[in-house]
């Protein structure tokens, strides 16, 4: 997958002790360049809306993870009690979906969680029998 930088707010100088150049896009930081190996690095980690939601009796979860971690994703009550882990192990940089059976579950709203080394999302879901 490629990406191409469209505007460019601030673009910092390299450093000697790294050789990164680090480029800023409306204040945010997009990628890391390393002219001597011309790598480029401009994937963020992501956690995207359960599709469909609302779900019954199942629904899929998507994330996105921009460097080899060690991942979690949970899925949580309205108490915020864990009632069920659905990842808990390393990963490599990619797009994951998870399937999700809510089926032993009551109606209600329930929260899922991911968490790596460097990252953490909570989104909303909704179980409707």
């Amino acid at each position: 997958m490629q990406y191409k930088v469209v505007a460019i707010y601030n673009l910092n100088q390299i450093t000697p002790e790294t050789n990164i150049v680090t480029v800023n896009v409306i204040g945010q930081e997009i990628e890391k360049l390393n002219p001597q190996k011309n790598i480029i690095n401009t994937r963020s980690s992501s956690l995207f809306q359960n599709y469909p939601n609302p779900f019954n009796p199942s629904t899929q979860i998507r994330f996105s993870i921009n460097q080899s971690s060690f991942v979690t994703l949970k899925i949580y009550n309205i108490l915020g009690r864990v009632i069920i882990t659905l990842v808990n192990d390393n990963r490599q940089p990619g797009d994951y979906t998870v399937n999700f059976d809510g089926s032993g579950l009551t109606s209600g709203i329930y929260f899922y969680k991911i968490q790596t080394e460097d990252f953490s999302v909570i989104k909303k879901m909704i179980l409707m029998k």
